[in-house]
């Protein structure tokens, strides 16, 4: 029941996402996969010098395999998307309920992260699949470690998530179960950064320690809270909304932690770990001034969807008429992010260089002046790659 509502939320809020074309950086990857032999499909998994990012199965191999299926339709791409996030919804609304025996923490969980304006580029550019799947990497390593059994993949910040996971919500120190994952972690690093070490010369995702950290910080707090990117640009009645929306569930949140604190049933160990999980989720890309982007956000999002579930479910437990207010807790929530997920429709960059990347295909104008809007949509020269016979 749980799947069925979440993917209805999701199909409706974000049914514009099933149709956007291929765009930039996707030519790249359809470019690299025209193979045609087992040795040019394992090549995929060696890190590209000319790539910053070296993400095989979320990239290419997702690229590749769905160019088997699908062709070069994007709709069936999209549908594997939005399938994906479907399944990292339930997983968080299993993990929760299993850790807080609480369902009706981990459907609110599962709302908050399913229906966040975050997703909106995700699950519209396929070339960020990584941060679809990326969470539901991170969730089955997290339930799998539970269960006292074996996860498959791993992503550098899972160790740190482990270690707080086991201090933290199981209560012991045997950190011996984690040393896999920390091999596994340094290994991939060495590979990437010392083995295959990138030669891509570009200041945009240049490492920077500085005070801007603070600003970053902050502009990544103000997307998870539901402030979309251009809030200034809104309309004047868009924009209050918006403000008063957001700035009314955040008050109600964190009224709910105070009730908690105040009635001695805070549970500060868990609250503990989503903040530090939160934290973490953004830590990376505080160091990539040059390169910012909200739908990076999909790790922290988990913490910060549950930490709301949380806080919510306290005021929800303390109240009168609790069906009514409950309700309409949700409803400010779920019109909050419509209302953020429409405006990135409208001034998000991707979705402007899709519908002129599907004109130019359509026109079979392939090849385009460096520098130009064309050129960018096209993912440069692999558009012509990608799709010249």
């Amino acid at each position: 029941m749980p799947v069925l509502i979440f993917s209805i939320f999701i199909f409706i809020l974000f049914f514009k996402s099933l149709f956007v074309y291929f765009v930039q950086d996707d030519f790249y990857f359809l470019a690299i996969t025209r193979i045609h032999t087992f040795s040019q499909f394992f090549s995929l998994f060696i890190p590209d010098p000319n790539n910053v990012w070296y993400r095989p199965l979320s990239s290419p191999v997702f690229f590749y395999l769905l160019k088997l299926l699908f062709g070069y339709n994007p709709f069936g791409f999209h549908l594997i998307v939005f399938v994906t996030h479907v399944f990292t919804i339930w997983l968080l609304y299993f993990f929760i309920k299993t850790i807080l025996k609480n369902n009706l923490i981990a459907l609110l969980s599962g709302l908050f992260y399913g229906i966040h304006q975050l997703h909106t580029v995700s699950l519209s550019w396929l070339a960020t699949y990584p941060f679809i799947l990326g969470p539901t990497m991170l969730l089955l390593t997290l339930i799998f470690f539970y269960k006292q059994k074996i996860s498959w993949e791993i992503i550098v910040i899972v160790p740190i998530i482990l270690i707080l996971f086991t201090i933290l919500i199981e209560k012991q120190k045997k950190f011996l179960r984690i040393t896999p994952f920390i091999c596994l972690s340094v290994l991939l690093v060495i590979v990437r950064l010392v083995i295959f070490k990138t030669e891509v010369k570009t200041n945009l995702y240049s490492i920077q320690f500085s005070w801007e950290i603070i600003s970053l910080f902050k502009f990544y707090l103000l997307r998870l809270v539901g402030l979309p990117m251009l809030i200034t640009e809104m309309p004047n009645v868009e924009k209050i909304i918006t403000l008063l929306l957001s700035g009314f569930f955040t008050i109600i949140t964190i009224y709910g932690f105070y009730l908690s604190y105040i009635k001695r049933h805070l549970q500060k160990r868990i609250v503990l770990f989503l903040l530090l999980l939160m934290i973490i989720g953004i830590g990376p890309f505080l160091f990539l001034p040059n390169h910012i982007a909200p739908h990076y956000l999909s790790v922290a999002l988990i913490g910060y969807a549950i930490l709301s579930a949380y806080g919510i479910y306290e005021v929800i437990l303390n109240i009168k008429h609790k069906k009514i207010i409950s309700t309409i807790i949700i409803l400010i929530f779920v019109i909050n992010q419509y209302i953020g997920i429409d405006w990135t429709y409208k001034t998000h960059w991707i979705f402007q260089r899709a519908v002129l990347a599907k004109k130019l295909i359509e026109n079979n104008q392939l090849i385009q002046k460096i520098g130009t809007e064309e050129y960018f949509s096209l993912g440069g020269e692999n558009g012509y790659t990608a799709l010249h016979k």
